[in-house]
């Protein structure tokens, strides 16, 4: 084996790469430990978040008809999840849940992000995003008297993000 120690030191570059081992985890099922090459780059990305790389995102906009109750995804902007798609549908008053096709959310290493569309949609006081299960969220709209509610809010975007 090569005597490391007899490299030369220098500046490196986010392309750069490094020797490594890549280690099994739920959501990257990888068997036996092989050995990998990691960027420089993705080595300072995973130590800025405090070891938490976000591995799957899923990034969408979403709007109703005219007179409408229910949402539906218009226009998807990123989907990493292989092989997963997602729906949009509304329960009660209030109450929507965004659907996986298969399981894919993990249990504290999932955030969820709703904002309500342009100016020109009235918007809800503020959406609470709770985590149901490994394959929905349930995303709750809020109204100025802390009550569920259908306001007439008519667009806006969700975004989804699994961590390592």
């Amino acid at each position: 084996m090569a005597n490391t120690a007899s490299y030369p030191i220098i500046a490196p570059k986010g392309g750069d790469l490094i020797v490594g081992t890549q280690t099994y985890t739920v959501l990257d099922p990888v068997i036996d430990n092989p050995t990998r090459n990691f960027t420089v780059s993705s080595l300072v990305a995973l130590a800025q978040n405090g070891g938490n790389v976000i591995t799957q995102k899923f990034n969408a906009n979403w709007s109703k008809a005219t007179g409408a109750v229910a949402p539906f995804f218009n226009a998807t902007m990123q989907n990493s999840f292989t092989n997963t798609t997602f729906t949009l549908s509304r329960v009660s008053v209030g109450n929507y849940f965004v659907t996986a096709s298969k399981p894919v959310f993990t249990v504290g290493k999932t955030q969820c992000f709703v904002t309500p569309g342009g100016p020109g949609s009235f918007s809800p006081d503020f959406f609470a995003v709770i985590y149901n299960s490994t394959q929905s969220i349930q995303v709750q709209q809020i109204d100025d008297a802390n009550q569920l509610s259908d306001q007439l809010w008519s667009d806006g975007c969700i975004n989804i993000e699994v961590f390592a």
